[in-house]
Order: structure tokens, then C-alpha cells, then sequence
């Protein structure tokens, strides 16, 4: 067993562990001398995993209380990852799906941290608390305006954890993602990819606004670069590479991957007229989110815990290509 620089003989808790983030995070800790306690819904990404030694596979449900808090084992960390991501409710009970899971569940984590006396809690939230789309750039002092449930349940559990952090000292840390792509993405960027590689992608307008991007690698090593920082307790950051248009974003897949790319064009002022009209279509709501600009400044993680991040999407592109492919 090896030994991290910042964490030794640590016991971590990683939610939503069978996924893109946790996947990388297992993948980085397995060889070290810390015992983790995965624990996700399905284990198809790290079965491989199970007869570990310093592996422990949990599969329960974060909305289940009891079944929580039954958990016998010593919890010095947990990175909270497990989330209902975004997709786009139908009804009330979906609607209540995001607060029960991302809200609720949370709120559950929170509580089972309090119990475990746990030494530092990191948890992942979006910068779709902002809005889908920004006017301006915007960093950790911009006004929130979370319009989805997916949003909308995010924020709520990050106000419940830094209320906890003011009245009981709880260490928590939130870290407000941009989208994540690289290995194990079954998000946006594998659809995209995937589309691209048929040999066509909508291109609305010039394609000038911007979608803010950020390898999992980097996250996950940002995330184990704060783990033992106790500066970083009641604090927010965003977390991104850069902001890309959706130009250089297809350039970008273009290049990489070999493909000549046909540029569907759909006029902006079409989208335009979509949005005004708030129709309710998948296809249409798509291309709405495809279009949508979105700035952020990530200087205050560069600048205050010193991250310096080792992928740009073009090398991250090539760094996931095999997955990709």
C-alpha cells in the first residue's frame, strides 16, 4: 500500500461511488493505505473491485434513514457524489424525486456525519445553481438562480450544510461542478460524442456562447488535494477548466477524433422564439440547453488553494479517447 502526501489511514465514505467522479476517486485511493466505504445504487463500474481489502461496497439508498445510520463502520470523510442528475420532470412526484434524493438525502449525510464526528465533507453541487444560462460572468459572490428541480434541490441541501457549518462548526466544503466529461461520462459530452461521431451536430447561430468544462481527473484530484484543508470548511468554489465555445468545443471533438463533422445550422433567433414560448418538447428543450451561454470565474480555487489543473479539452479529449471511441 502506498501513502497519499495529505491523507493516510483514513476511513472515506464515497457516495454515487459507480460513477464518473467516484469511479476516479476509487481509482486513485485503491492502492493507498486508507479503507473505503463505497456506496452507490449498482456497482457495474468497480465489481472488479469488491474482494479488496480496503474495499467495503454499500448498496443502500441515501433517502433510507435508518438503513443509513445503521452503518457500523468509522467514517473519518465523505465525499458526497450521489445525485438525480439532470433530466427534466414530467410531474409533481418526479419533481419530489430531486428534493427526496439530493435534498433529503443530503440532509441524511449531513446528520450521519454529525454522528460519526467526520473530519471534513465534501460535496459536489453544480453551477446550475446560477441559472441555465448567464447574462455576465459569474464567480462564488453572484447572485444564485436555481430554476430546475435538479438546481433547485442542490442549493437547498448547500444552505442546509453551511447552516450546519455556522451553528455547529460542521466541515463541510461545496464545490459547484461545471460539466464533467472523461472517463466512465454517461452525461452530455458521451452523448455529444456520440452524436458527432454519426457525423453531424446542431450548430445554433455562430456558435459563440460558452459551456464552462472540466476533466474528471481534475476534479478528482482537486477533491483530494482539499481533503485534510481544513481552510476550506464553509466555503464555496467553482470548479472549471475554462469557458468554451460550442465552436472550439466541436473543433475540438473534430480534431481528436478524426471526424469530419457537418454543421447542422439552425438560426439563432428560431431558439429565440422557442425560449419566449416555453414549449415543453424534448427535442426542443435540447437545443435550448445547447445553446444556452454560460460564463464562470474559477480564480478563487486557482488562487486561494493554489490548483493548477492538468487538462485542457483537447489534451482531455485525448486522455479519454479509448473510453470515447
Amino acid at each position: 500500500m502506498s501513502k497519499l502526501k495529505n491523507l493516510d489511514n483514513k476511513n472515506i465514505l464515497i457516495t454515487g461511488a459507480n460513477g464518473c467522479i467516484g469511479y476516479e476517486l476509487v481509482r486513485k485511493l485503491i492502492n493507498t493505505n486508507n479503507r473505503l466505504l463505497l456506496l452507490d445504487r449498482a456497482f457495474d463500474n468497480l465489481i472488479r473491485f469488491k474482494d479488496r481489502d480496503n474495499i467495503k461496497l454499500l448498496k443502500l439508498d441515501i433517502t433510507d434513514q435508518e438503513e443509513l445510520f445503521n452503518i457500523d463502520k468509522e467514517i473519518d470523510i465523505i465525499i458526497h457524489l450521489a445525485a438525480k442528475v439532470h433530466t427534466k420532470p414530467k410531474n409533481k412526484e418526479e419533481v419530489y424525486e430531486f428534493y427526496l434524493i439530493n435534498t433529503q438525502g443530503t440532509k441524511n449525510l449531513f446528520e450521519l456525519g454529525l454522528r460519526k464526528k467526520i473530519e471534513h465533507f465534501i460535496f459536489s453541487s453544480t453551477i446550475s445553481v446560477y441559472g441555465p444560462e448567464t447574462n455576465e460572468i459569474v464567480d462564488e459572490t453572484a447572485r444564485v438562480n436555481p430554476q430546475t428541480a435538479y438546481a433547485k434541490s442542490k442549493y437547498q441541501a448547500e444552505e442546509i450544510g453551511l447552516k450546519l457549518y455556522q451553528n455547529k462548526n460542521f466541515p463541510i466544503t461545496i464545490l459547484r461542478l461545471a460539466t464533467i466529461y472523461g472517463n466512465q461520462d454517461r452525461g452530455n459530452y458521451k452523448k455529444l460524442i456520440d452524436f458527432a461521431k454519426r457525423g453531424y451536430l446542431p450548430f445554433i447561430g455562430d456558435g459563440d456562447y460558452c459551456k464552462p468544462i472540466i476533466h474528471v481527473k481534475d476534479v478528482a484530484n482537486i477533491m483530494l488535494k482539499i481533503i485534510n484543508n481544513s481552510a476550506t470548511y464553509g466555503e464555496v468554489y467553482l470548479v472549471s477548466e475554462k469557458n468554451y465555445t460550442y465552436k472550439a468545443i466541436v473543433n475540438n471533438i473534430s480534431d481528436v477524433f478524426a471526424i469530419n463533422i457537418k454543421k447542422i445550422r439552425i438560426p439563432g433567433a428560431l431558439i429565440s422564439l422557442f425560449k419566449k414560448l416555453n414549449l415543453n418538447i424534448s427535442p426542443i428543450n435540447k437545443l435550448i440547453t445547447l445553446s444556452n451561454n454560460f460564463n464562470v470565474n474559477n480564480n478563487k480555487i486557482k488562487t486561494e488553494l493554489n490548483i493548477d489543473l492538468d487538462y485542457n479539452f483537447k489534451e482531455g479529449l485525448k486522455d479519454s479517447y479509448e473510453y470515447y471511441k
